[in-house]
């Protein structure tokens, strides 16, 4: 029976897993497209910018410029493809399958999300941040040392009394009887 509950919980883990690296080879496949876009707009700008070269109508900074944003553009589709191609290799792994079986998720990510959505999840995000908590524990700390700080700085006051009995012949018949008051108020910060 526990061989069997924990079979099912590996497969749940794996279940989650996969539909995770799914959710996340829809996502660089979109970027793919988004930064192929981007570099064919590089390539006309940097095509253009070499003809009006030719024509003396700018500068060979700007050449430069637009050659540079035509390589790290085409720096950026390459990282996006091969990052594509790692999650879509570890979905195979995790799927058992080869590179006959097709892995188009059928999943579409929303590009906006409303606006509700947006401070529920931000909402959700900042209430169970880890860091979030350590700094209110922090801020509740400091407020608490801050308050130990300005006691040190308050008058305190001290009351005893003490009560004994004396005598060179036993029982004592002597009462003694002893009051002392202090009164502390710190003038200077250091006490």
């Amino acid at each position: 029976e526990y061989q069997k509950e924990e079979l099912s919980e590996k497969r749940l883990d794996e279940y989650f897993k996969a539909i995770k690296y799914f959710l996340k080879l829809e996502g660089w496949k979109e970027k793919v497209e988004i930064r192929k876009k981007r570099f064919e707009s590089s390539e006309k700008i940097y095509e253009v910018s070499v003809k009006k070269k030719k024509e003396g109508l700018v500068l060979l900074s700007d050449v430069l410029k637009a050659k540079a944003n035509l390589e790290r553009s085409k720096k950026e589709l390459e990282t996006a493809k091969n990052e594509y191609r790692k999650v879509e290799n570890t979905l195979r792994e995790i799927l058992n399958v080869d590179e006959s079986v097709d892995l188009t998720p059928e999943v579409k990510l929303k590009n906006e999300i409303s606006l509700s959505d947006a401070k529920e999840i931000l909402k959700f995000a900042l209430e169970n941040r880890p860091s979030l908590r350590k700094a209110k524990r922090s801020v509740q700390i400091s407020k608490v040392s801050v308050s130990y700080e300005k006691s040190a700085l308050l008058p305190q006051i001290s009351l005893s009394v003490s009560y004994n009995r004396e005598n060179t012949y036993w029982p004592p018949e002597d009462n003694n009887w002893s009051f002392s008051a202090l009164f502390q108020w710190p003038i200077f910060d250091s006490g």
